[in-house]
């Protein structure tokens, strides 16, 4: 029997997805850089002296009950801070990274069957001044899943 919840697989599979990124791979549609850093908790100074950090932050649930399992519905919240380099246009270097993130998600929108779906609800950023070259944002997504009513740790099927 597992011993952590399908809320915990899910965040730990999300956190190893990100971890697993490595510019230049695949060679037949290649990501443009690799994480520095991925967290499960609000970027710091530490993580923001590397050139890319990434946070993963779980935010609110929703379950709705049924007579074997539940429907859930976690927000989460993948942060994001860059340092661009001189050459790098912030725009561009925001978009790379949205589409990163948006990437390494839909790649597999069933976390390997821990998830009936995930979707992306909204993003936001800020570019800083034109002079420090920082890009701050986050991409929020919804994490559906089902678990059985008597143990967050079994996981249900489809609905």
């Amino acid at each position: 029997m597992p011993t952590l919840s399908i809320r915990e697989q899910i965040m730990q599979a999300l956190v190893a997805r990100f971890e697993g990124i490595r510019a230049g791979v695949p060679t037949d549609d290649p990501y443009a850089f690799t994480w520095d850093v991925v967290v499960r908790h609000p970027l710091g100074d530490k993580e923001k002296k590397t050139r890319y950090a990434l946070a993963l932050l779980e935010g609110d649930e929703t379950k709705n009950p049924q007579a074997d399992a539940t429907n859930a519905f976690l927000s989460v919240e993948v942060g994001f801070h860059v340092r661009a380099e001189a050459r790098d246009e912030p725009s561009t270097q925001l978009n790379a990274v949205l589409l990163n993130i948006q990437r390494a998600v839909r790649q597999d929108p069933m976390l390997g069957g821990l998830a009936i779906d995930v979707r992306e609800d909204s993003n936001t950023h800020q570019v800083d001044g034109f002079e420090d070259r920082q890009i701050e944002g986050s991409v929020f997504y919804t994490v559906r899943y089902k678990h059985a009513e008597n143990d967050p740790r079994l996981q249900r099927g489809l609905p």
